[in-house]
């Protein structure tokens, strides 16, 4: 407990120095006497720059000034004599029926810290918790973005927006690498392709995913599989039947399948040829029909 007799001890600090002060102040009289103005106004200097005529007068009396300052230095040594005795006093204890302060321990100020954070992830509408995730993925704060889209998902979302929340999700979770990340980002996507079909928009985004969770876990024929049950499928949209055969490219280029992936390449290079918008994609074929 911290001991009340503190402020007094510095209160008297602050009083002996108000009393050395005062007896600056009390200095013999002939050191604080001034200067006759006759013997310091023949110096100074006008502001024309020409020297100023002597002026002869009589000495200030600074006779009241100085009795008023002994008085202080009385009072202030009575206040000194006052605080030193409150300082001497026993430490009182504290009357029966007085609330005892809150003590506030780490987890406890943790635990509020967070229910103000997911107060104020409340407060975001659907998008701009999606927004807020996207931002904090990039910012490289994976487990803030895992909240944000996991709290997201707790909300009454329609079929296809949570369809796309799941499918952001395990996106994140793959990206992250680990074995259990990776595993649940499996399962996420293919929940989703399952409620709602591969040749659906959503359902056929999440199958896209597969393909690269395989590919970048190391089980290329198994990517390559999925890749082609894409372009295959009816029904799913050409944007992703275009990603799905340059997958398909490359994952029979690396399991050494050249002529296969030379195949794809020129198919999807002349099928892009009327497209605007894909200059990345035919640039990227090009490059790569050039390594073969």
């Amino acid at each position: 407990m911290e001991d009340p007799r503190l402020p007094f001890a510095l209160l008297g600090a602050a009083v002996g120095a108000a009393i050395a002060l005062g007896s600056v102040w009390m200095a013999p009289r002939a050191d604080l006497a001034p200067a006759s103005v006759a013997t310091t106004v023949g110096n100074a200097t006008s502001t024309s720059g020409v020297p100023a005529p002597a002026v002869v007068s009589t000495e200030i009396d600074f006779s009241p000034v100085l009795r008023r300052l002994d008085d202080v230095a009385v009072r202030l040594e009575r206040l000194e004599t006052k605080v030193a005795e409150f300082a001497t006093l026993p430490v009182r204890t504290p009357a029966a029926g007085t609330p005892t302060p809150m003590q506030l321990d780490a987890d406890t100020v943790l635990a509020a810290m967070e229910a103000a954070e997911q107060k104020k992830i409340d407060a975001l509408s659907d998008q701009d918790l999606m927004q807020e995730a996207r931002r904090l993925e990039k910012g490289g704060n994976s487990l803030a973005a895992q909240q944000r889209l996991e709290t997201l998902l707790q909300r009454p979302l329609g079929p296809e927006e949570k369809a796309r929340v799941q499918t952001e999700l395990g996106m994140l979770l793959r990206n992250r690498g680990d074995a259990q990340s990776v595993a649940a980002a499996v399962t996420l996507f293919r929940s989703v392709v399952d409620a709602n079909g591969l040749a659906s928009e959503v359902g056929s985004q999440a199958g896209y995913q597969l393909v690269w969770v395989d590919a970048k876990g190391g089980d290329a024929s198994r990517g390559l599989a999925q890749a082609e049950l894409l372009v295959h499928t009816p029904g799913v949209p050409a944007e992703i039947v275009r990603h799905a055969r340059w997958a398909t490219g490359i994952l029979a280029q690396s399991l050494g399948d050249t002529q296969r992936a030379r195949t794809e390449y020129e198919t999807l290079l002349r099928d892009l040829q009327a497209q605007t918008g894909q200059e990345k994609l035919i640039e990227d074929l090009r490059r790569r029909l050039a390594g073969l």
